[in-house]
């Protein structure tokens, strides 16, 4: 590229070379403000061991505290060991549809088919008094 163009500054390889890095490692070369693209490129072969290390402490950590682990007692019974709850169930919601659930076209308020200019309809609501404080008047024939 310099031997097209002459002109072509120092931040161009340096913007170019940092345009085409990782997206975790982008914000980290740019905030270290290299003057230099080998500065650059030291700076992102560190971030990238730094990461890799972070990567392999995590996989590590994983497979050493697994959920449960099968003893084979015969009758194929497994048993939980560590400090890892199992989820909970979750319970069936009283909506025809669970959220998100709505098949495609359907409104995902009512359920009801979606067109332009759809309204849902208004839930139905029971107004009723109680009194507690009932007066019993007698009827005269």
């Amino acid at each position: 590229m310099l031997r097209y163009n002459v002109a072509l500054l120092e931040e161009y390889f340096i913007s170019s070379f940092v345009s085409g890095l990782e997206e975790d490692l982008r914000p980290i070369v740019t905030m270290m403000r290299p003057q230099s693209l080998v500065d650059a490129l030291k700076i992102a072969k560190l971030e990238e061991a730094s990461n890799e290390a972070k990567r392999r402490e995590w996989k590590t950590v994983a497979r050493a505290s697994p959920a449960f682990v099968n003893h084979d007692s015969g009758n194929g019974a497994r048993r939980w060991e560590g400090n890892i709850k199992p989820l909970p169930v979750s319970k069936p919601s009283s909506a025809p549809y669970s959220k998100g659930n709505y098949p495609k076209g359907s409104c995902y308020k009512c359920g009801d088919k979606y067109f332009f200019g759809h309204v849902c309809e208004p839930k139905k609501q029971l107004n009723a008094l109680q009194s507690h404080n009932e007066v019993v008047i007698p009827l005269v024939d």
